[in-house]
């Protein structure tokens, strides 16, 4: 199941730029959020008939968030269960205490948040303005281009597994931080169309290197490593955006390509590999 959500959500990912470019192309800007409208009711129809929904963990959870609302777990559990669900949510907090202070943890939180700053702040925000304000690119080629982007990116997924694993996870991460830095400068610098997709290919194959190996290095850690990837989603269109109305386009590509240059030299630098890379490496075979 998860196969298939996984393929899904990578084949809307890299065709839904070129079809979202050409709609608007050929029928204007609203076309794109009308398709989308339209595909989105589908799938809410498609959700509510066709899954099924766990009816004992929905009543579960149901009735555990009314008694404890209520006051009444203490009656229908016992205080035990309630004095163990507190250690249980202290254990939890104090894990995350202890992180912190794991020089490897905050350093993969900062990769994490770089990369998914120059993701959609620098390439899903400021890109495609750069594309139409600054080559004349229409809508069409501009979706083609991060089309392209994200198809090279979904196909070196297909590497980049088994080589954190033969290297290790610093060993990539590292490599593939710079290439996304040098894409999102190559847009930077390009003026002609050619340029543009071939900046697309360069970003994309550092997207997709750079993708599994934070998240494994992360996850040899802890289950929590997307801290740093939910606040560069946030942060990244809202700064991308405010630094290009104060300068101009390139400049918050530039930016981006500093701030990962800078930290995968600082994880180079100062982040331990990994304990589970390391004993993958040395299995035999």
């Amino acid at each position: 199941m998860m196969g298939w959500y996984q393929g899904a959500f990578l084949l809307s990912a890299s065709f839904g730029p070129a079809l979202g470019g050409l709609a608007a192309e050929n029928w204007g800007y609203q076309a794109p959020f009308w398709i989308y409208a339209l595909l989105s009711g589908i799938s809410a129809v498609w959700t509510h008939w066709g899954l099924r929904e766990d009816q004992g963990g929905r009543e579960s959870a149901g009735a555990v968030a009314e008694t404890i609302w209520l006051g009444k777990a203490e009656n229908r559990w016992g205080s035990g269960a309630i004095d163990q669900g507190i250690r249980s949510a202290v254990r939890r907090l104090s894990s995350v205490f202890r992180l912190l202070t794991r020089p490897g943890f905050v350093l993969i939180v900062l990769v994490t948040f770089s990369a998914a700053f120059a993701r959609n702040g620098a390439r899903g925000t400021i890109v495609p303005l750069l594309g139409s304000l600054k080559l004349g690119l229409s809508e069409g080629q501009i979706g083609l281009a991060l089309t392209l982007d994200t198809v090279v990116n979904m196909l070196t997924l297909f590497v980049a597994g088994p080589l954190a694993d033969r290297y290790g996870r610093n060993a990539v991460i590292v490599p593939s931080t710079i290439v996304m830095a040098v894409g999102l400068m190559l847009f930077g610098l390009g003026s002609t169309i050619t340029w543009f997709f071939f900046s697309a290919c360069i970003l994309g194959v550092g997207e997709g290197i750079s993708r599994l190996a934070p998240a494994a290095y992360a996850s040899d850690l802890t289950s929590t490593g997307q801290y740093g990837h939910t606040l560069g989603l946030f942060l990244g269109p809202v700064m991308s955006g405010w630094i290009m109305d104060q300068t101009e386009a390139s400049i918050p590509l530039y930016i981006a390509a500093f701030i990962l240059v800078l930290v995968s030299l600082i994880f180079a630098a100062f982040a331990p590999e990994s304990t589970r890379s390391i004993s993958q490496r040395l299995r035999p075979g």
